[in-house]
């Protein structure tokens, strides 16, 4: 044991106090945390700092809303400036969308475009469409319906003549090659002119036709044909 514990021991045994100095304080080391700077991103090449992501988003979700839509509509607000004049239109189409289709929208929008606002000598380019239409779009769809009308009737018989013109077609190519197969059998039967001449004659007597023409040679052949096929039968039932 140290010695100074014993004089320690000796004086309490003895009665009398001993001072003990007082042990020098240590200082508590403080921590501090090491700050890292935030990354600052890079600025735009006309010295303006990047949009921020709540913007962006912003800018993406209505790029995408705007492409849903028909292309009148979606190209207007694409091309709509400046930005207090678009958020307007845009605040007016969406009132409208809670009355009418898009389709109507649409179509009201290139009524207005095409022929403008009023009547007369006074009628004028319509420059906020969206804004006009809260008020007329009533007004402006019986037109609309009469277009419509007009245009699917059109298409209806665009249709039609499209559907006759190939059922044409598809009679005259058939009618084509029986002629063919009537032609090459009737030179096969007479193959000099000679004789063939002499056989159109024979059936174009009581015909005002000559026999060189080609209507002719077409009667002919026809009424050649149409013999030697009444024929056949009989005698095919007569062996």
């Amino acid at each position: 044991m140290p010695p100074e514990w014993d004089q320690l021991i000796n004086s309490n045994r003895d009665g009398n106090t001993t001072l003990v100095e007082k042990a020098p304080e240590v200082t508590k080391t403080t921590l501090v945390k090491k700050m890292i700077p935030a990354e600052v991103q890079k600025s735009t090449e006309a010295g303006v700092g990047n949009q921020t992501y709540f913007k962006d988003k912003e800018n993406i979700e209505n790029k995408l809303s705007l492409s849903l839509l028909p292309e009148i509509l979606s190209k207007y607000f694409a091309e709509l400036k400046p930005a207090k004049k678009r958020e307007s239109e845009l605040n007016y189409f969406q009132n409208l969308q809670n009355e009418f289709p898009d389709v109507d929208i649409a179509d009201c929008l290139a009524f207005v475009q095409k022929h403008g606002v009023g009547r007369g000598e006074n009628v004028q380019p319509c420059h906020s469409p969206m804004a006009y239409l809260s008020k007329a779009i009533a007004e402006i769809m019986p037109e609309i319906e009469k277009l419509r009308k007009a245009r699917y009737e059109r298409i209806a018989r665009e249709k039609r003549e499209t559907e006759s013109k190939q059922m044409r077609a598809a009679v005259e190519e058939r009618e084509a090659a029986e002629w063919t197969i009537r032609e090459e059998a009737f030179t096969r039967a007479f193959s000099s002119e000679e004789k063939q001449t002499e056989v159109i004659h024979k059936y174009l007597q009581t015909l005002p036709f000559k026999p060189n023409d080609r209507i002719a040679r077409m009667v002919a052949i026809d009424s050649w044909w149409e013999e030697l096929n009444a024929r056949e039968p009989r005698s095919t039932n007569s062996n």
